[in-house]
Formats: structure tokens, C-alpha cells, sequence
């Protein structure tokens, strides 16, 4: 996946990119709260899998699925510390959350 463009206005950042696949190619828009985030900070896809307790295969689904957010610091996928703990309470109201595409 390649970072195409970030527009930064009124502390929300929103970062584009695409990504290349069997049919074609796909763009995503991700919408992050940077002064929320700057101050929780982020964390890497290693310790996001820690926190939730699942696997990167698991992890890479949600976020493909919009469900966890998260940006480029380079190469490398950052989620906002803050957006898991809310993902987590999302998931604990519903009692459960599909891992499937």
C-alpha cells in the first residue's frame, strides 16, 4: 500500500491511499482526529494485536474494514492507543465482532 496524499484542516487529518489487487485498484479514505491522537499517541501493529489479543491477520481485517483506524509513519501502519480502547468498548456493548471480511 502506497500513502497518496494527506490534507490536513482543523486538526483532522485525512490521508488517502490505495492499494493494488486482484480487481483493480482500491482507494481508502481514513479520517483521524490529530490533536486527540497526538495525545494518546500511537502504537504499532505488533502492540495493537497485543492490547486486542488477536492476530495481524485479524487485525489487518478490521482495519481494512474501517473498524480500526490507523495511518502511514512511512511504511509502517500506526493505530491510534485511543481508538483501540474505543474499538474495545464498541465491541464489549455488542458482546461480539465479526473478524471476517
Amino acid at each position: 500500500m502506497a500513502l497518496c496524499g494527506e490534507d490536513t484542516t482543523g486538526g483532522i487529518s485525512q490521508a488517502s491511499f490505495s492499494r493494488q489487487s486482484k480487481t483493480g485498484r482500491r482507494r481508502y479514505k481514513v479520517t483521524l482526529d490529530s490533536k486527540r491522537h497526538a495525545v494518546e499517541g500511537l502504537c504499532s501493529v505488533r502492540e495493537a494485536c497485543e492490547f486486542l489479543s488477536i492476530g495481524k491477520s485479524s487485525l489487518y481485517s478490521l482495519m481494512q474494514k474501517g473498524d480500526v483506524p490507523f495511518c502511514f509513519v512511512g511504511k509502517n501502519r500506526r493505530i491510534p492507543r485511543k481508538a483501540l480502547i474505543e474499538f474495545t468498548e464498541r465491541v464489549l456493548e455488542k458482546g461480539q465482532i465479526s473478524l471476517s471480511s
